[in-house]
């Protein structure tokens, strides 16, 4: 293979790569995916229904996270068991990822209250 056919390849497979590794705005729960709400459709919620959709998907988002902040908090204590370069460099990693999931948690969690409330002022 000549070294422009092996820079073709490598630039389609960067491309490919790339593409594969790009959001989708589609979150899987149990299988089942859903659509990642969009401004315009929070901008839009206008009926009960629109409301309840939305604060589903922010309840179902905050358990990820939560699950997410769980696991990351137990690696954390893991350093408490074992030391040197575990306790230094990936106890305090892995305590700042808990502490933001659970800081996502909050917010999802905010937005969720939020919904449920316009939900039941919304018209029907």
């Amino acid at each position: 293979m000549n070294r422009q056919a092996r820079g073709l390849l490598l630039v389609i497979g960067c491309a490919l790569l790339a593409a594969a590794c790009a959001p989708t705005g589609v979150t899987s729960y149990g299988g089942r995916e859903v659509l990642a709400p969009t401004q315009k459709m929070i901008e839009e919620a206008k009926t009960t229904a629109d409301h309840e959709a939305l604060a589903a998907y922010y309840e179902r988002e905050a358990q990820a996270l939560h699950e997410k902040a769980t696991y990351y908090q137990q690696m954390a204590d893991q350093g408490n068991y074992r030391g040197g370069a575990y306790r230094i460099v990936y106890g305090p990693r892995y305590e700042a990822l808990a502490q933001k999931y659970q800081a996502a948690e909050e917010e999802n969690l905010k937005q969720a209250k939020r919904h449920r409330e316009l939900a039941s002022e919304a018209e029907q």
